[in-house]
């Protein structure tokens, strides 16, 4: 009698698909630089450009270029309240990485501007914070986030001089 071993595999009928994991981003560069005091006038406006790598490119293309980005003002009034002023980047662009640096993904750019309407009226210290998701925001006001988005913030300080500076500095030059 001959005997065969013969190589088998167990197939089971319970079958388990799981979602992608939706990786998140990784900060690239930042304008102005987030590690320094930056300065503004009041009632000035500046803007912001923050550069992401996305190893998830179906984030730019199969959700519709669903990256979306706030720019939020926080000054502080008093020890206990805060006054936030937000605006939407307005300007999202989708590129290609540096394949030297990176494999696949998406380099997204936002750009985004700010306008420091303060009720200061002498110099005061302010938080900038941008706030990303790549998966877009369920609620424009209070920048709800959906399942499965990774947001993203970047932050900064400003120290704000009142516009009669500018006058005083300019009548100065004269």
């Amino acid at each position: 009698m001959l005997l065969l071993e013969i190589p088998a595999c167990v197939v089971s009928d319970e079958i388990e698909f799981t979602d992608k994991l939706n990786m998140p981003p990784r900060l690239e560069s930042v304008s102005p630089p987030v590690d320094t005091v930056n300065t503004a006038m009041i009632n000035s406006s500046k803007t912001f450009t923050i550069v992401l790598w996305d190893p998830d490119e179906e984030d730019a293309t199969l959700y519709g270029g669903a990256y979306d980005g706030y720019v939020k003002v926080i000054e502080q009034l008093n020890s206990s309240q805060t006054r936030t002023l937000s605006f939407r980047c307005e300007r999202i662009d989708y590129s290609d990485p540096d394949l030297s640096r990176y494999e696949g993904g998406v380099m997204v750019t936002l750009t985004c501007t700010a306008r420091f309407e303060l009720n200061a009226s002498d110099m005061t210290s302010v938080i900038v914070q941008a706030e990303i998701s790549d998966r877009g925001f369920l609620d424009q006001d209070e920048l709800e986030l959906p399942d499965g988005a990774n947001p993203f913030r970047v932050n900064w300080t400003f120290e704000m001089f009142p516009e009669d500076i500018a006058a005083t500095d300019e009548e100065v030059g004269k």
